[in-house]
């Protein structure tokens, strides 16, 4: 039996929300297709944070949904691998998951969400408001 595979750390600030992070893994030979594929069912890419490989990677992803587990988002259903709380605990922990197994290796490392989509709208509604009030301010002028 194949043990080892990819763990994922993924967010999407624009359809779920800051600090709510989807930790999961794929045994997939073609791990990137892995998040590409959740892509469609959402308004925004999904962003990688952590792309870590494990050489026992149920094991690995076991203990960091041990460790999260007042964390989840959904307690109800535990196949929903979402769950509230910082970049930061994630990090420590997977450091020190690594350090007491030694088989991970980080493949991926992006702390801050590029959420080019999101940030574009978020722009774009920002000045389409700012645009609005200014034209508001002449006519009240006027």
């Amino acid at each position: 039996m194949i043990k080892s595979g990819v763990i994922f750390v993924i967010s999407n600030i624009g359809s779920i929300g800051r600090d709510i992070y989807r930790i999961s893994m794929t045994k997939s030979s073609k791990p990137d297709e892995y998040v590409s594929v959740m892509t469609p069912v959402v308004p925004f890419p999904f962003d990688i944070h952590l792309k870590i490989f494990s050489e026992d990677a149920i094991d690995t992803l076991r203990l960091l949904h041990q460790r999260f587990y007042d964390k989840r988002v959904n307690i109800v259903n535990e196949r929903r691998e979402f769950f509230r709380l910082s970049l930061d605990e994630i990090y420590r922990t997977v450091e020190e998951i690594s350090q007491q197994t030694g088989a991970l290796t980080i493949l991926k490392n992006e702390r801050v969400p590029q959420a080019y989509e999101y940030r574009r709208i978020a722009a774009q509604k920002k000045q389409h408001s700012t645009s609005k009030d200014t034209d508001l301010e002449e006519n009240q002028i006027a």
